[in-house]
């Protein structure tokens, strides 16, 4: 049971380390380097799967619909 339980937080922390590794990334690429906004980076990343339901909704309530 540990080791389902340590297999799933370096998943989760694998792939946190990746959001963060690409906002800060971009962030620096484009001159927009501040600790706030790099905290918010570190934020974001360390609570991802509740970003992209937020940003997913946001997409899609935001989305123009055609008739």
């Amino acid at each position: 049971m540990s080791l389902l339980i340590g297999a799933g937080l370096l998943i989760y922390f694998s792939v946190a380390f990746a959001f963060f590794t690409i906002s800060a990334t971009e962030l620096v690429e484009t001159g927009r380097v501040r600790t706030i906004r790099i905290l918010s980076a570190l934020l974001a990343a360390v609570f991802w799967p509740l970003t992209i339901l937020i940003l997913s909704l946001t997409v899609a309530m935001t989305r123009q619909r055609h008739p």
